[in-house]
C-alpha cells in the first residue's frame, strides 16, 4: 500500500493522466518519451510521486496539451513541490506512520539518513524507542504501542539482501538519553548494527570542520531506478523533495558532512 497522496497530488496526477489519455498514449509509450520508467508514470498518475518540473513540461509537450492545460498543471506542479504534509493530515487514517517508513525503505536500494536530534528508528532499541515516541508525539495522536511494535518490526530490512544503509548521526546523540539507563544498551546495539553487511555508521563530531549540519533528512535512492528523493521531518509535518536541484543540494550537504565524520573503527571506538 503506497503513501496516501495529498489532494494536490491526486489532482495533479488526474490531470496528467487525462492529458496522456486524450493524446492516445499508454503509460509505456509516454515513459519512453520522457525518459522515466512505466512504473514511475503510474505512480505519478496515482499521486504517489511528483515529477521534476522539466519532466512535467516534457510530459505536457509530448501529449500536445493546450496552453490552458499546461498553465493549470504547472500551477499544480508548483504546489505539489512546495507543500508540507502536516502530521495531522498524514495520521488522519492511521495510528502511526511506521508502515509508510517500512515501504519507503523497502523500495530503496540505498538510504542515506542524517539525524542530529534522535537516533534513527532503524537503529533504536525497544527501550530507547519506548521513551522517545511520547516525546515526539506532540499532538497526542499516535498509538504508542502499535508505533513501537511496527518500528521494531521494520528493522528487519537491515538484514535483507541488496540493501545499503548509510547512517550519519551527531556525536551529541551518543551522550543524550531519553530516560536513565537507556543509553548504554542503545550504544551497544549501534555497535552490533555497524557490523551488519548493509550498514555503514558514521558520527559527525561536535567539533566538525567544513560542514553545517542544518537539520535531519533522509536521501532515498529507489531500487527501480526512479529519481532520488529527500524526506525532511519538521515539528509540524513532512516535506518530500524531488526537484533535481533540491536533491543535489542535499547530496552535496551529505557528502560534506560524511567527509567530516568519524567512520570505520574510529566510529566504533567512539561508541564503545
Amino acid at each position: 500500500m503506497p503513501d496516501r497522496p495529498s489532494r494536490v497530488r491526486l489532482q495533479l496526477g488526474a490531470e496528467l493522466q487525462t492529458a496522456r489519455t486524450l493524446a492516445g498514449m499508454n503509460q509505456r509509450d509516454l515513459a519512453a518519451r520522457i525518459g522515466v520508467s512505466q512504473s514511475m508514470v503510474a505512480r505519478v498518475e496515482r499521486g504517489e510521486r511528483t515529477l521534476a518540473r522539466p519532466d512535467t513540461t516534457t510530459w505536457l509537450r509530448a501529449t500536445g496539451s493546450a496552453p490552458a492545460v499546461v498553465e493549470r498543471i504547472m500551477v499544480l506542479t508548483e504546489a505539489a513541490h512546495t507543500e508540507t504534509r502536516t502530521w495531522r493530515d498524514l495520521l488522519a487514517s492511521t495510528d502511526h506512520l511506521q508502515e509508510q517508513a517500512r515501504r519507503r525503505n523497502a523500495d530503496a536500494a540505498l538510504v542515506q539518513n542524517f539525524q542530529p536530534t534522535l537516533l534513527p528508528g532503524l537503529l533504536q532499541t525497544a527501550d530507547y524507542a519506548r521513551h522517545v515516541i511520547p516525546l515526539s508525539d506532540l499532538g497526542g495522536s499516535i498509538d504508542h504501542a502499535a508505533h513501537l511494535a511496527a518500528r521494531i518490526e521494520r528493522q528487519g530490512v537491515l538484514r535483507e539482501p541488496d540493501r545499503r544503509f548509510d547512517f550519519l548521526i551527531a556525536e551529541r546523540l551518543l551522550r543524550w538519553e531519553p530516560a536513565a539507563g537507556v543509553l548504554a544498551p542503545q550504544l551497544a546495539q549501534l555497535v552490533t548494527a555497524a557490523h551488519l553487511d548493509a550498514v555503514t555508521l558514521a558520527v559527525l563530531p561536535d567539533a566538525h570542520v567544513g560542514a553545517l549540519p542544518w537539520h535531519n533528512f533522509v536521501l532515498r535512492h529507489p531500487i527501480d531506478g526512479s529519481p532520488t528523493y529527500v524526506a525532511v521531518e519538521m515539528i509540524h509535518g513532512e516535506q518530500i523533495l524531488t526537484e533535481p536541484e533540491d536533491v543535489s543540494s542535499y547530496e552535496l550537504l551529505w557528502k560534506r558532512m560524511w567527509d567530516a565524520a568519524i567512520t570505520g573503527d574510529a566510529a566504533l571506538d567512539l561508541l564503545r
